[in-house]
């Protein structure tokens, strides 16, 4: 991993210091921080870089393999990898950039919610993906949420990502008690080995799926169409030892499981919302992944929701994302001035530049463009403060400072 501090204003340095490490180890996979994402922040710019580097040379063996074996098979497509900002780049760009993928599999998601909200006549939506360990939820005003300012586990990701909230609530999510005896569910999860207790692979927990199960939302015989049938007894037998320290029944365990996990979902929800701007009632609840549908209409009952588009296929949300998600790339030039030090040539020239970049990228990814529409925008701050505020310029090249000054007055007090 390279990383310069200045090195977002001029990468000479980087690209001669990458030059000396692949020459003296050519099978070494090297990653950039300007070739990455040259913002200034030096601490942030760092950590996605070594994030690129740690997964970069794994990800390059495993592209290169699903080239050739494209090729071996005859298949005249273009193999195309999906981005953590809801589009799709060819694989040879995964390769070079593979942390544009890390939440991407999240970020289709919410592009095919999009897309089942539109057929459904919505465009005001709660996306709201339950799985296995976590419940991903997105607050879709009309277009697609995006965030600078998200995390992977501590880190932060400061490029532009699909605006998602991930809590620690999932079908997997284990039912305990604290040591005021307190239920709780989550964040730890039992997984899919062992997974809940009612798969019968060895696991003793009580979970959410159990307490479905327990409480008559699931049907055990149709789990998996029928392929993997679920075991009651060994889901109410985890509940009871639950129950047991709850004092109460199994039955009961089972809704008071259900009620904290919904409580969960809903207290991170509701200030998700609020910063939204978003009223529950005009807003329908696009439920998908494997639990999804299974909790929607308790969810949307506790928020105040009064609509639940559930979709045909709820287990594939995310494939069909994929498979709708435009190519599309994100490009980025830190500017340490004023506005009132800048001049509209000024601007104009580094506009040029992006427009150049973003073109020569595109026609790099082998995928004919029926369409090519390029958005502008800068992010920008009030002299004194730590963190900039993302201001949307639209189609055309912003024409003059002044007024995207005037545009990010706008869009603060908006904001704030």
């Amino acid at each position: 991993t390279i990383c310069f501090l200045h090195a977002y204003r001029n990468p000479v340095h980087e690209r001669q210091a990458k030059a000396v490490l692949q020459e003296a180890f050519p099978e070494l996979y090297v990653s950039v921080s300007s070739e990455i994402w040259p913002q200034q922040r030096e601490y942030e710019r760092a950590l996605l870089t070594v994030m690129n580097a740690y997964v970069g040379g794994a990800l390059e063996r495993y592209f290169a393999a699903l080239e050739r074996e494209v090729a071996r098979e005859g298949l005249s497509c273009e193999p195309m990898s999906t981005k953590s900002n809801g589009g799709v780049m060819s694989v040879r760009s995964a390769s070079r950039l593979p942390v544009q993928t890390l939440l991407s599999g999240p970020a289709s998601g919410v592009r095919g919610a999009m897309f089942v909200g539109k057929l459904a006549g919505a465009s005001q939506l709660i996306t709201f993906d339950l799985g296995g360990t976590s419940a991903d939820i997105a607050v879709v005003n009309g277009k697609v949420p995006y965030a600078t300012e998200n995390k992977v586990a501590d880190f932060p990701m400061i490029m532009p990502v699909v605006d998602i909230t991930s809590i620690g609530a999932g079908g997997g999510s284990v039912a305990w008690t604290d040591a005021e005896g307190v239920l709780k569910v989550g964040p730890h999860s039992a997984g899919a080995d062992p997974g809940p207790a009612a798969y019968d692979r060895g696991g003793q927990d009580a979970t959410l799926t159990d307490a479905y199960l327990v409480a008559g939302l699931l049907d055990p015989g149709a789990f998996l169409g029928g392929r993997m049938p679920l075991r009651a007894d060994r889901a109410r037998a985890a509940l009871e030892r639950l129950a047991t320290r709850l004092r109460m029944s199994a039955a009961e365990a089972a809704d008071a499981v259900i009620r904290v996990a919904t409580a969960n979902m809903y207290a991170e929800l509701l200030p998700l919302m609020a910063r939204a701007g978003a009223d529950a009632e005009a807003f329908a609840l696009v439920p998908y992944g494997g639990a999804g549908p299974t909790h929607a209409f308790l969810l949307a009952a506790e928020v105040g929701i009064r609509r639940v588009v559930v979709p045909l296929q709820p287990g594939t949300l995310c494939a069909l994302g994929c498979l709708i998600a435009d190519v599309q790339g994100d490009f980025i030039r830190t500017v340490p001035a004023s506005a009132d030090g800048l001049s509209d040539s000024d601007l104009a020239a580094l506009y040029r530049g992006l427009t150049e970049e973003a073109r020569g990228w595109l026609a790099a990814q082998s995928a004919p463009a029926r369409r090519v529409t390029l958005h502008y925008g800068a992010d920008m701050r009030y002299h004194g403060q730590s963190f900039e505020t993302p201001v949307a310029a639209g189609t055309a090249e912003p024409a003059s400072v002044s007024r995207l000054h005037a545009a990010f007055h706008d869009q603060y007090r908006q904001v704030y």
